[in-house]
């Protein structure tokens, strides 16, 4: 065999190098052109993840506070079921001072009697041992447990001490002749500020972002400002700089009220300690305690947004150059590094083996402990999230073999919607890795698509030499199941509280209706009959007076016309009185209205600057009705129209033109009836006029009765018609009546 010359081996050598070298520019080349088309993208990214960021924060912070009260909550119905506690006796204080020292933290217990008389509270030393025996049975929070029988979250109150409080209130019952009965409630105190050390000031958003707390009235719970605490948060704002415009925060807080989860933006006057005009970008998300609804807010400006726009500008030139280096490097180096490979290979390979047999053994004495644990025991990489193990239970949990899992991410295993899918976990994940340890609820998914509940529990620890994320998942649904009927329950009883309370109310106003018509009927019946000789008297009288006097004392004869005129009144408010509380029987015949309505407008004495406009439509089908009562009707609606125009030009002066008293009277076809229509250009009325003007002795008129737009309906109502009313201060009222045909 002939050896290769070394010209050979040189010339074999520079070809070798001119595909690397094509190789190494095409790379740098295609390089740089995805940088540049990738670079919107991350921006755009980047900012997303900014937002993520802050929404995953408030809500983490928003489910802390939840769980805070319900341990409180849970911990209060734990005492409340005592027996010891139920009958007030004195051991009742050593197991709220068991209470106390539990978790979560809380500043007091107390326990009031069916009275509301303070009888227990823990801790007992200082100014509180005072307070034994003091009545609360007018506080909010005491009356409210006391009627509805439920759980009760007070608003922010000052104790005695002039401390803000919130007080958790839950009823006690005691067993009385096989029923429930009330005696007292237990209560916890807690300060606000323990929520905000605990869930609200750790959070800080970007470099100098903070959050805060808003109950369901717009006052602050929580914040960075300490003098916005206890304040409206839609002046608080104003006073402090009343030189910006809030409507965008106003309007967001405004959702955050209505329990709306959402990212916005609005302008502040300052951040921490910088002033001045400031944008900043928000995200909020509510928080469901019992009846109330509260937000956590989490703002940081939107300059620090940009900010790591830049960084990540920055880095993505300083990727970009390092990815260039990288591939000339490694087309300068590649034989280099073939060679060292090829003479480090066979070593590797031995240690390798030697490394595998130590763990092969290693691993069989894992897995016999691993495999024995009753709940779902997965490894992963710490840095992306992988599946590298997971032992029995786990494959049974979610429906994979052991292979499979490994295959999977979590978003695979996981419901896959905010906020349990892959990005959510990442974050657990990166808390966890920082040496956090994360206890949580997530929703699982099985193979066959089965949504079940999980309670996670996750840190990190170093197994097999190496930093892991130990995961521990433990399957809740049962739990979940029986909380989730148990508010069903609770919600479908409050609802049948509200219906049942809603039908008392009703009849309860009907009842006292019926007994002011009652009464009203009686004192008509006997006012009538007492005045009505004394007028006649009256009206005779006058009468004598001015035939004996024949006209010759003007002033004589003007005041015994004023004396005929309020008599006359006088009879008509009887005539009112009777016919609105007693009436007559309806003498109802069948005839066309319009011939009877020209008739009864006839009659009517119209002043002559007034102008009596009539429409009445020739196709009207024929009604039953009562002539005289119907009679009424018109006289009044027509008496009201006149009174109303002469309202309105007493009030007019020269500067506001010529005014055209009108009067207009029509008919129409209505749905199976008729409509009649009486409109006038008069004073009008107002909104909250108007929606009185039907109630009986209501009335704006120093003359009226206020009987007679009651005395109008009345009568409808009995033809089985209905009436209405359109008015507008100075520009008139309409009265539309309808009345069906065949009544």
């Amino acid at each position: 065999m002939q050896v290769p010359s070394r010209k050979n081996d040189k010339r074999f050598s520079k070809w070798l190098y001119v595909p690397v070298i094509a190789i190494t520019v095409a790379a740098i080349a295609v390089t740089i052109l995805i940088g540049k088309r990738n670079h919107s993208e991350i921006m755009r990214f980047a900012t997303e993840q900014f937002t993520q960021q802050q929404l995953i924060l408030s809500r983490s912070a928003a489910t802390g506070i939840k769980d805070f009260i319900s341990r409180v909550d849970n911990d209060l119905h734990a005492l409340s079921d005592l027996p010891v506690v139920q009958g007030m006796q004195p051991a009742t204080v050593e197991y709220m001072e068991l209470f106390y020292k539990g978790t979560p933290i809380r500043t007091s217990s107390r326990m009031l009697d069916k009275n509301g008389i303070l009888r227990f509270i823990y801790p007992q030393e200082g100014w509180r041992k005072d307070l034994i025996g003091r009545d609360y049975s007018q506080d909010s929070y005491f009356k409210k447990a006391k009627e509805t029988g439920d759980v009760v979250i007070s608003d922010l109150i000052i104790n005695e001490a002039g401390e803000r409080r919130i007080m958790l209130t839950r009823p006690v019952y005691i067993a009385a002749n096989g029923a429930r009965e009330f005696n007292g409630v237990i209560a916890c105190s807690i300060d606000p500020g323990i929520l905000a050390i605990l869930y609200v000031s750790p959070i800080v958003s970007g470099k100098t972002g903070y959050a805060w707390v808003l109950n369901e009235n717009g006052i602050f719970l929580a914040h960075h400002e300490k003098q916005f605490i206890r304040r409206d948060a839609f002046s608080v704002r104003k006073e402090n700089n009343p030189d910006l415009s809030y409507d965008a925060i106003n309007r967001i807080q405004r959702q955050m009220m209505a329990g709306e989860e959402g990212v916005g933006r609005y302008v502040s006057g300052w951040h921490r300690e910088k002033k001045g005009k400031i944008e900043k970008v928000i995200v909020y998300t509510p928080i469901h305690v019992f009846d109330k609804v509260w937000s956590m807010a989490v703002c940081a400006p939107v300059d620090e947004v940009q900010v790591i726009t830049k960084n990540v500008r920055r880095n993505d030139l300083y990727t970009l150059g390092f990815v260039i280096l990288i591939v000339t490097a490694a087309g300068v180096f590649f034989f280099i590094a073939l060679y060292r490979w090829g003479s480090s290979l066979a070593h590797e390979i031995e240690v390798r083996e030697q490394v595998e047999e130590a763990l092969r053994e290693s691993e069989e004495r894992f897995r016999t402990i691993f495999d024995s644990i009753n709940d779902a025991v997965l490894i992963h990489d710490i840095e992306t999230g992988a599946i590298l193990n997971v032992n029995n239970t786990a494959c049974n949990m979610y429906g994979y073999t052991r292979e499979e899992l490994r295959r999977l991410d979590v978003q695979t295993i996981s419901m896959g919607e905010a906020p349990y899918t892959q990005l959510d976990a990442v974050e657990w994940i990166k808390k966890a890795a920082a040496g956090k340890p994360q206890v949580f609820e997530w929703m699982g998914k099985h193979k066959s698509g089965r949504l079940f509940w999980e309670e996670i529990s996750m840190r990190s620890a170093v197994i097999g030499g190496r930093e892991r994320l130990l995961v521990v998942a433990r399957d809740i649904t049962e739990r979940k199941q029986a909380e989730e009927e148990l508010t069903k329950y609770r919600n479908h009883l409050e609802e049948l509280v509200k219906e049942r309370t809603r039908d008392l109310e009703a009849a309860h106003e009907e009842l006292i209706k019926r007994e002011k018509m009652s009464v009203l009927g009686q004192l008509t019946a006997a006012v009538s009959h007492d005045l009505r000789n004394p007028l006649g008297v009256i009206r005779s009288s006058s009468f004598y007076l001015q035939r004996k006097l024949g006209g010759k004392d003007e002033k004589a004869d003007k005041h015994l016309n004023r004396i005929e005129n309020q008599v006359t009144l006088c009879d008509s408010i009887v005539d009112e009185l009777l016919e609105y509380t007693r009436g007559r029987r309806s003498e109802a015949t069948q005839g066309e209205i319009n011939s009877w309505l020209e008739k009864v407008l006839y009659e009517i004495t119209i002043p002559e600057n007034v102008a009596l406009v009539t429409e009445y439509s020739p196709d009207l089908p024929m009604v039953h009705f009562d002539r005289d009562k119907m009679h009424r009707v018109v006289f009044n609606l027509v008496n009201n129209a006149l009174q109303a125009i002469t309202a309105r030009h007493d009030s007019l002066n020269e500067k506001q033109g010529p005014y055209q008293p009108q009067v207009k009277v029509s008919t129409s076809v209505a749905d199976k009836g008729i409509r009649i229509e009486v409109a006038d250009n008069g004073i009008g009325m107002d909104d909250k006029t108007a929606g009185r003007a039907f109630e009986p002795l209501f009335t704006s008129s120093a003359s009226g009765t206020g009987l007679g737009l009651a005395i109008v309906r009345k009568i409808v109502e009995e033809h089985g018609g209905h009436v209405s009313l359109d008015s507008t201060p100075n520009r008139g009222t309409k009265v539309t009546l309808v009345i069906p045909a065949g009544t």
